[in-house]
């Protein structure tokens, strides 16, 4: 159970990463939920 969690937070931490090399689409996302 614990390397399936760390699979998962790998995963996010990679998604993360994605975000930050195209920043501007993912920012609109991320600004469109904390609005909501």
């Amino acid at each position: 159970m614990i390397e399936e969690t760390s699979t998962v937070v790998n995963d996010i931490d990679s998604d993360k990463n994605d975000n930050k090399t195209s920043y501007m689409r993912p920012n609109i996302l991320l600004t469109g939920l904390r609005r909501s």
